[in-house]
């Protein structure tokens, strides 16, 4: 795992027992869908990347290759939960960017959208690009807010003073204490 960001996606399996089916909103390279993969034999992984050619890029430079238990679409991510018939243990939303941010992928009715997809205990796991404190946290705490309203739990887990946070959405009613998730 070249970015270190992306080691972290993998707190999701601290805060659900036995997903079986992941989604993926957000290709890159596809390391973390690969690694995924690998690493949960059992997992069958779908991933939603809005642009073809980073979906050929990751096929032909580095090693992401669909199976029977990983399939890649060139579509949006909201138009993929729309349209999906399956509801999902884990969403991973890896879309934003740290000088741009797609907007329609950050609204509360996106994430009412996403919700809608999971399953019961399901949970969201998002990478955001910014700060947790100081000037450069104002995007950071308006998605953590926006989150806020559609789930009852959120985790925050900075990854670097000013990079990548990860945040885990969870619709459970109780909170995990630090023991339980470590």
């Amino acid at each position: 795992m070249v970015f270190h960001y992306t080691q972290y996606l993998h707190l999701a399996m601290a805060f659900h027992d036995n997903p079986q089916r992941v989604l993926f909103i957000g290709l890159g390279g596809g390391s973390t869908p690969r690694r995924f993969h690998r690493d949960y034999p059992t997992l069958r992984i779908d991933v939603a990347e809005l642009d073809p050619e980073v979906v050929s890029v990751a096929k032909r430079y580095f090693m992401f290759q669909e199976s029977e238990r990983m399939r890649a679409q060139a579509v949006d991510g909201r138009i993929f939960l729309q349209k999906t018939p399956h509801r999902y243990d884990v969403i991973v939303l890896d879309a934003y960017y740290a000088d741009a941010i797609p907007f329609h992928l950050s609204t509360r009715e996106f994430f009412q959208e996403l919700k809608a997809k999971l399953t019961p205990t399901g949970i969201l796991v998002s990478n955001i690009i910014g700060s947790v404190r100081g000037n450069d946290s104002k995007l950071f705490r308006s998605i953590l807010k926006t989150l806020q309203t559609e789930f009852p739990q959120t985790y925050v887990f900075p990854v670097d003073e000013v990079s990548n946070i990860i945040v885990i959405a969870t619709q459970e009613k109780e909170r995990l204490g630090k023991q339980e998730v470590l």
